[in-house]
């Protein structure tokens, strides 16, 4: 991913329990990549489901053009 150019969209949770710290600057790292942060710690689809659901929407129109 470090590598890659392809689009990406990183979720980001606060206060987050897993990917924190360093783990989470080293995500951070990876180029052409949006970064998006709702609320949540260990199981934040569960936690932020619309904030999520809404993220990956728009990520998704911004990838295809427009029909």
């Amino acid at each position: 991913l470090q590598e890659s150019g392809c689009p990406k969209l990183f979720i980001n949770a606060e206060p987050g329990s897993i990917l924190v710290g360093p783990q989470r600057e080293f995500c951070r790292s990876f180029p052409n990549q949006r970064e998006v942060t709702v609320r949540g710690l260990h199981f934040i689809q569960e936690d932020s489901p619309d904030e999520i659901g809404r993220a990956l929407n728009g990520f998704i129109r911004e990838l295809r053009p427009a029909v």
